[in-house]
């Protein structure tokens, strides 16, 4: 039976407990790591209340679903749960009040303290307790063991924080970028079978907004020409006759080479999309320019694997829990749709395998500046195919339309 504890009767039931005046007990909110169905039947990640001790003995003492599992609970709905389990105690123990409750959260704690101090109970601010993350995925796991919860495919891959070197300006950065173009919506003006080319930081990729069938919305991006080619022609139906080992690639940055094509003078094996390309590939291909064994063993370089990037728009359930939990944290901008949440991913070719990854440092920067500039280009006629354009940085190309390449 749930225990009152808007009145005077329940409060003084909880004032009269003795007193651990040396205990130190810590409640958070978590949203699980799972999918659930509400009353409505609307997919949502249930929030939990967790109590734990944390001094003098380490340990869990009680977890249950929130009032309104679909969002975090507020102050009096934390206060309902402390009392009733000061008061009733689900592992056994006397009921009693402890020295001091602790919080994650300095909101919660300053809406809470004069509540508590009334109660006896002293109030802080603390870093979450050690463990408390494998508790939160360890009630996530007992509630799909007994089929009262999912995950999607998605749901645990690795989030955009994980790659070395990204950190969270940029994640940011990344997140306003990607909300301004969702604004923006370039898919408008630009076909899905239309490709561009852009050069940031001096490296140069192929393009394609996706958005004009409004099947999907986002962009494809990639260094291989042919493999945009492949593709259409696989999504048509129709037999692909080129054939991307054929191309002539930039050994800097791996971009398929379209009008100029600088080589090395001294093996004369290594191509380059312009002399900054050369120059910046110098310190790595000197060490291979007249080792033989190595280009015999068709030398590539590991970015080259990469053969695509992508920025889509997905409803939550296809976003890692880990990217999910970070937007929430810093309230990162969403746009206001059901199909939202920016995720960016590459494609990840090896040995005739492929796998997703998500994007490194350089991949995520450069993505967010294709944003920005892709904000910008919108109502603009983009520069047609030539040399100088290819040169020149942050420039929206038109390269070809690909039902014309077959």
């Amino acid at each position: 039976m749930e225990i009152k504890t808007n009145d005077k009767e329940s409060l003084t039931a909880v004032q009269k407990l003795p007193k651990y005046d040396s205990e130190v007990l810590q409640y958070v909110s978590r949203l699980l790591r799972v999918w659930v169905q509400d009353e409505q039947q609307k997919t949502i990640r249930p929030c939990y209340h967790f109590l734990v001790r944390l001094y003098p003995k380490g340990q869990v003492i009680r977890y249950e679903i929130c009032r309104n599992p679909d969002r975090k609970p507020t102050a009096s709905q934390v206060f309902d749960f402390l009392c009733r389990t000061l008061l009733d105690p689900p592992n056994g123990e006397d009921a009693h009040r402890p020295g001091i409750i602790s919080f994650t959260d300095q909101d919660l704690e300053t809406q809470l303290a004069n509540m508590l101090n009334t109660l006896g109970i002293e109030t802080q601010v603390l870093q979450p307790a050690e463990g408390l993350e494998d508790l939160v995925k360890a009630v996530s796991e007992s509630l799909i063991k007994r089929d009262l919860a999912t995950r999607t495919d998605a749901s645990e891959r690795p989030g955009m924080l994980s790659k070395p070197g990204v950190d969270l300006s940029m994640i940011q950065a990344f997140f306003t970028a990607a909300y301004r173009l969702r604004e923006k919506g370039p898919w408008s003006e630009f076909s899905e079978n239309q490709v561009y080319g852009i050069r940031i930081d001096d490296i140069f990729r192929f393009v394609v907004v996706l958005g004009s069938s409004d099947n999907v919305f986002g962009v494809a991006v990639c260094s291989s020409l042919s493999r945009f080619r492949q593709k259409y022609c696989q999504a048509m139906g129709s037999q692909y006759s080129g054939s991307s080992s054929s191309n002539i690639s930039c050994a800097f940055c791996g971009a398929e080479q379209l009008l100029v094509t600088y080589r090395c003078t001294q093996c004369k094996v290594a191509y380059y999309c312009n002399e900054k390309c050369q120059r910046k590939d110098w310190s790595v291909h000197k060490q291979e320019c007249h080792n033989n064994a190595l280009w015999n063993q068709k030398l590539e370089r590991p970015f080259l694997q990469r053969k695509e990037m992508t920025l889509i728009y997905c409803s939550e359930t296809a976003v890692p829990f880990d990217d999910l939990d970070l937007q929430a944290k810093y309230s990162w901008p969403l746009y206001p749709c059901e199909e939202n949440f920016p995720v960016a991913f590459v494609v990840v070719a090896n040995d005739g395998e492929t796998s997703l990854d998500r994007p490194n440092k350089e991949e995520l920067q450069w993505l967010t500046k294709l944003c920005e500039v892709l904000v910008e280009s919108c109502g603009k006629t983009p520069s047609s195919l030539n040399e100088k354009a290819l040169m020149e940085q942050n420039k929206w190309i038109f390269v070809e339309t690909l039902s014309n390449h077959k």
